[in-house]
């Protein structure tokens, strides 16, 4: 790879990701109403932008697959051809193929792949509908190009070698801008003759000279001059590549493509694995668009820390000459208060550059169900909501492949077929639910379908059989705790093996990877009405403000949003409902935990001085859910930036990471939504005052 496709290379795969996301939505839409001639256009304009695009960075295999592609799209575009099944089929290959070839791409690995049986597939079905194909005709792929040297030109190169010339083979492909490539082609010609000995040119002039001529062509040269002077010869406007290569054995037929390498022998074959392959990994971007207004604003902030710290540096000269004044604690003193101020917008500013949308990371799905349900004789619909919900990129690049194992789970689990939904008196089309919502410092994701439920029986059974608990324990369990053994690790109530299901493999990979986030994952069920899964994620994983408090002699940190207010309460004021402590509240009951037995369990033995000194409570609001938490200490606000702990640290109950203080100390960070779980939901306020009616 030259110097100078490597410098756009990666804008061309950032760019092309895009280009992707809008075929693989085009085409979904396309399947869905297949007279739509605005998703054809767009699904041509995405094909015909990377055939160019791909040629300019030296990706000409590519560029040649695209345009073979784009030909069968603009021959439905012209009536052509008519949309069908099968059409569709080879277009959704298509988007997979150029997937695949783009991930091995930015590997560097291009090179493994043979898009020929590919190519030959489109154009096979482009002719076929054109009329031009008859029985038993093989198809060909018209971009690979092979000769062998005449018996005259052979003996031309034997004598010139021993004159000391070499052998040279120079491929060239000529720019989509020249409408008269001939012409182009005869001028490259004529300067190689004036340098070298022009022994052979390939194609024939006739065909350079027709039509079908596509602007690539071959020549073999004599000559004694560095390749590098052969290629600053033959070095003309227009020309969209230039490739040179030694012929050592002339009696080797010369096989070439446009980019003048060796043809590939291995075929291509991009069908994902029955247990995923790399077809169904994703690919992670490792930029960010980010739009002019938060660039701008953050060149705002940079050059005020400038201005600040020029006057910092003056202050410092003052002080060290001896000039320190009450006017110079002043000014010292409102520096650092403007630095603070500086700080955290910029500090604010960054966390937005870093927030993006979980739309396109929902779009992909559509795909995932259209795939699966094809599998499975289904027919579903997924229905978006909130796309427009912004996570931190961190997050949005780990959350797409547990979305996609939920959805598949959905499909072939929740969903049932078209004619047990009828005999149920269900629409034959079933529907999932997909919707995102920022709540606080969290966002809820929630996938709901509405098939046939999960089979809490089943699922006891599946966890006797497998030794998770004895059935006389699973009959005394609550819904709630049951439906958690479909998280274990190969656990499944599938009775078959297929492409999609049966080996246990899926949502044990869900919890696994919403838990690294500091997340949480809870599923409810209806028999005969559907699933809901409901994923709870905190909104970044970098730098936020926390409220310092003390518990026991130990320093933990609150994020400071998932505070509602703090307030002081007397041991006297707590009562007890169905074992969990609860004050009233504002007119309401809010349930407490004291976070020195939470953390320290038996700590604290005896209830403060006479039961009437004021303990401080933190007012905790998450997901629309209250808890109060007893500490020891409030010790004030503060921005930390947060890491995440090692392995074996992350079960612990109510911690979710560690925060690095001012200081440069370690503090624990509180998780709001685990104790919160973990101390149950909000007692019913009428069904107190019920039971303590002296409440």
């Amino acid at each position: 790879m030259s110097k100078t496709y490597a410098e756009f290379r990666d804008s061309f795969f950032e760019e092309t990701e895009d280009h992707l996301t809008i075929l693989n939505d085009n085409l979904i839409h396309l399947e869905k109403d297949k007279k739509s001639k605005s998703h054809v256009d767009a699904i041509f304009r995405v094909l015909h932008t990377l055939k160019s695009s791909a040629a300019a960075v030296g990706l000409n295999d590519l560029g040649i697959f695209t345009h073979t592609a784009e030909d069968l799209v603009q021959t439905v575009q012209n009536g052509t051809i008519m949309l069908d099944d099968v059409i569709m089929d080879v277009l959704f290959e298509t988007h997979d193929t150029l997937q695949y070839y783009i991930g091995k791409a930015k590997q560097g690995q291009e090179s493994d792949i043979d898009l020929r049986p590919m190519t030959n597939k489109i154009l096979q079905i482009t002719t076929e509908w054109a009329g031009m194909k008859e029985a038993g005709e093989e198809v060909l792929a018209p971009p690979s190009h092979s000769f062998t040297l005449q018996k005259k030109e052979k003996s031309i190169i034997k004598k010139e070698r021993k004159t000391g010339s070499r052998c040279y083979a120079l491929v060239f492909e000529i720019s989509d801008e020249e409408r008269i490539k001939s012409l182009r082609a005869d001028l490259i010609l004529n300067l190689l003759k004036k340098k070298t000995n022009v022994v052979a040119r390939y194609p024939e002039d006739e065909v350079i000279r027709s039509n079908t001529f596509d602007g690539t062509f071959c020549v073999v040269v004599m000559s004694r001059v560095r390749q590098s002077e052969l290629e600053e010869t033959a070095d003309v406007d227009l020309l969209r590549s230039l490739q040179i290569t030694e012929i050592i054995d002339p009696e080797v037929p010369i096989e070439f493509r446009q980019t003048g390498e060796k043809v590939q022998e291995a075929l291509y074959a991009p069908a994902a694995g029955e247990d995923g392959s790399e077809l169904d990994q994703i690919t992670v971007s490792q930029t960010i668009r980010i739009p002019v207004k938060r660039l701008d604003d953050l060149l705002h902030l940079v050059g005020e820390l400038v201005i600040l710290n020029s006057g910092l540096k003056t202050l410092e000269k003052t002080i060290a000459t001896g000039g320190t004044t009450n006017d110079s604690h002043y000014e010292l003193s409102l520096l650092t208060d403007n630095l603070a101020k500086i700080s955290s917008h910029l500090q604010n500013s960054v966390m937005k550059a870093r927030m993006i949308p979980i739309g396109p990371t929902f779009n992909n799905l559509r795909r995932v169900v259209r795939d699966v349900s094809r599998t499975e004789n289904k027919d579903v619909d997924l229905v978006l909501s909130g796309s427009s919900t912004e996570l931190d990129k961190n997050v949005i690049d780990s959350i797409g492949d547990p979305l996609r194992h939920m959805i598949r789970n959905a499909v072939d689990h929740g969903i049932e077929t078209p004619a047990l939904r009828s005999r149920q008196g269900k629409a034959a089309r079933g529907t999932i639910v997909l919707s995102a919502a920022q709540l606080g410092n969290h966002v809820r994701i929630s996938m709901k379908d509405d098939g046939q439920g999960i089979d809490l029986e089943k699922v006891k059974s599946t966890a006797a059989k497998l030794g998770l608990a004895p059935t006389s324990t699973l009959d005394l369990m609550d819904e709630d705790d049951i439906l958690q053994y479909i998280f274990e690790p190969g656990f499944s109530t599938s009775g078959r093996v297929s492409s999609v299901s049966g080996r246990g493999v899926g949502l044990d990979v869900v919890k696994t990877a919403i838990s690294a986030l500091n997340g949480s994952v809870t599923v409810s069920t209806a028999p005969g009405e559907g699933t809901e899964f409901t994923i709870v994620l905190p909104l970044t994983l970098a730098i936020t403000t926390v409220v310092v408090i003390e518990s026991a002699g130990e320093k933990y940190a609150v994020p400071i949003l998932d505070i509602q207010e703090t307030i002081k309460i007397a041991y006297s004021e707590i009562s007890t409902h169905d074992c969990v402590n609860v004050i009233s509240h504002r007119d309401s009951l809010l349930p407490l935990i004291d976070l020195r037995e939470t953390l320290n369990p038996g700590s604290r033995k005896t209830e403060p001085a006479g039961g009437h000194a004021l303990m401080p409570v933190l007012v905790i609001n998450v997901l629309e859910e209250h808890i109060g938490i007893i500490v020891d200490r409030i010790l004030g606000k503060q921005d930390v930036m947060l890491k995440p702990l090692e392995t074996h640290y992350r079960s612990v109950n109510g911690i979710s990471g560690a925060a690095v203080m001012g200081d440069g100390s370690i503090v624990l960070v509180i998780d709001s939504l685990r104790l919160l779980r973990s101390a149950g939901s909000t007692p019913d306020i009428a069904e107190m005052e019920d039971d303590n009616p002296s409440h």
